[in-house]
């Protein structure tokens, strides 16, 4: 859109300027380390968020930064994990496998009784 100004008597065409996605200061991604300490292909993860590959393996080298909330959001959930988890390292394997263990443990547990 374009808007009209009066200068001295005659009528000029200022151009508008666009605005600018507001800067989120950079965190660092830990996307990759998150793909590893899952067990998961880089492949898959970019298939399943919906995405180009090329722009994954971009964004876990660092080459690209400050991707939108909804790619973040479509990583996260090809993933299994929270959004917010990205930008922190993940745990050891060690860890995430006995926490997987743990939860299927106190799952079967804490179900309810089943009524017949």
């Amino acid at each position: 859109m374009v808007s009209v100004i009066q200068d001295h008597g005659r009528m000029t065409k200022r151009p508008r300027t666009p605005r600018k996605r507001p800067e989120r200061p950079n965190q660092p991604l830990y996307i990759g380390q998150w793909i590893a300490a899952l067990g998961l292909r880089q492949t898959d993860v970019a298939k399943d968020a919906g995405i180009n590959e090329g722009y994954l393996s971009q964004l876990i080298s660092g080459e690209r930064t400050n991707p939108s909330g909804g790619i973040l959001w479509a990583i996260s959930r090809a993933m299994g994990i929270e959004a917010r988890k990205l930008n922190e390292p993940p745990p050891s394997r060690e860890i995430l496998e006995a926490l997987r263990k743990l939860d299927r443990g106190l799952i079967n547990r804490l179900a309810p009784p089943k009524i017949d």
